[in-house]
């Protein structure tokens, strides 16, 4: 039971974008309610509302550091878990074919490589500690009540297995439910225009397989991200899971997807940039059952901060920008984003009454604006891509590779673009300082 004497919030969704919402609230003295439509799970299985679980999932390096303010010393867990600690610019072997693999160095910059759904239970877990957080499972939220002036929110509506209605008061109310449905029907209800929605269709489709390559013949990376060739959508990736289990993600664009079956797998590499996965798959002596999924587009809702949105009412993750999976930002972003919140929380103007949701949009603003770029942008250079570009893409695709070209000759702006890609560089200063990165001194860096 929750103290009605204290601030409530309600989250609606039980992904990692939710999950870490309700770690912002409960950071700052605030109950926390749940509202999952899936069972609770936290064995760490892929769960339905989670279609993408089965396929691999990177967590950047700036996004580990946000997720370790949000629940201190969780590395432990995490590797306790199964996942593996790496070097983000050592352990990461990015290939750009036709222009360079970028040089692999240790700056200091780590993350952890772990499947999605252990990472999910051991935020679960760690929530599930807490005494003011509820997770209330097979709950569909319906609707977000407001107050009569219809300028904050008072709750969520929602209905359980049985049927049966049920309202939870909130002074916040967390939309993380993927599709962003509530806070687009709650703006709706009161008269409120919709956000400008800016959407970039790609019909990305990938496919994935856990494949067991004996340690003698291992890569010696944990990750790998193969770029595609020019005028072909046509890439591949590579997470190590454990000592001899790989997960392997094929991709593919519009007309041409990635196989189907495990029999076409093995030759699709044979069609990438560079050799490096078939390569690795030749040596395979196992493989665990295709997973398939299929991402239409990018989408951006550019939520105004003058007031459009009830105070209170909170976009996060993919209710307020879907970005391209296969650029593995979508975790990382929203653990930058719960972390703004629990900043505007903690915050004395929050605490004298401006409206918190306005300076979250505000301050949300640049990450969604930086992922973005990377994600949607470098879209339009492949013909499958519809939507409306930027004015300059030539130009921002131009600089873009003058940035790489430059990286490649000079370590400290290889670190900087590290850092950029990674989202370190938007974390507050006093957890950058948390971690330590340096240029090393060495040949090779290794």
């Amino acid at each position: 039971m929750l103290d009605q004497s204290r601030k409530q919030a309600v989250v609606v969704g039980g992904g990692m974008a939710g999950l870490l919402a309700a770690a912002a609230f409960l950071r700052n003295g605030i109950d926390v309610t749940l509202l999952e439509r899936d069972e609770n799970e936290t064995r760490g299985e892929a769960r339905r509302g989670v279609p993408q679980g089965r396929h691999p999932h990177l967590l950047l390096a700036g996004g580990l550091l946000a997720l370790r303010h949000l629940f201190p010393k969780i590395d432990t867990d995490l590797i306790a878990a199964g996942g593996l600690d790496y070097s983000s610019s050592r352990d990461m072997q990015i290939e750009i074919p036709g222009i360079a693999t970028l040089p692999r160095i240790d700056f200091g910059m780590r993350s952890i490589a772990v499947r999605r759904p252990a990472l999910e239970a051991v935020v679960s877990a760690r929530l599930a500690e807490h005494p003011n957080f509820i997770r209330r499972s097979k709950s569909k939220a319906v609707r977000v009540r407001t107050n009569a002036a219809r300028d904050a929110v008072a709750g969520v509506e929602s209905i359980d297995e049985e049927g049966s209605a049920r309202f939870e008061p909130a002074d916040f109310v967390v939309d993380a439910s993927g599709r962003g449905t509530l806070i687009l029907s709650c703006l709706d209800q009161i008269g409120r225009s919709a956000p400008r929605e800016e959407v970039v269709t790609v019909d990305i489709g990938y496919t994935s397989v856990v494949a067991t390559i004996p340690i003698a013949h291992a890569p010696d990376f944990t990750c790998l991200a193969l770029n595609s060739v020019k005028d072909s959508g046509r890439a591949g990736y590579m997470f190590r899971l454990s000592q001899d289990q790989w997960h392997i993600a094929l991709v593919g664009r519009g007309a041409d997807q990635p196989p189907a079956t495990i029999e076409e797998f093995s030759p699709y590499t044979h069609t990438l940039g560079s050799t490096t996965i078939a390569d690795a798959l030749s040596r395979a002596t196992k493989f665990e059952e295709l997973a398939r999924f299929r991402f239409p587009a990018n989408v951006r809702r550019h939520f105004g901060a003058n007031g459009e949105v009830p105070n209170g009412l909170f976009p996060i993750g993919d209710s307020y920008c879907r970005f391209n999976p296969v650029v593995g930002q979508g975790m990382s972003v929203a653990a930058h984003e719960a972390l703004i919140l629990s900043e505007m929380l903690a915050s004395t103007e929050t605490s004298h009454g401006q409206r918190v949701t306005d300076r979250y949009i505000a301050a949300c603003r640049p990450v969604i604006d930086r992922a973005w770029s990377a994600s949607a942008i470098p879209d339009f250079a492949y013909a499958t891509t519809t939507g409306e570009p930027p004015v300059d893409l030539d130009t921002v695709l131009s600089q873009s590779m003058d940035r790489l070209r430059t990286a490649l000759q000079d370590r400290s702006a290889l670190l900087g673009l590290y850092k950029a890609r990674h989202l370190v560089d938007l974390l507050p200063e006093k957890i950058q300082a948390t971690a330590s990165f340096s240029v090393p001194a060495d040949s090779d860096g290794r």
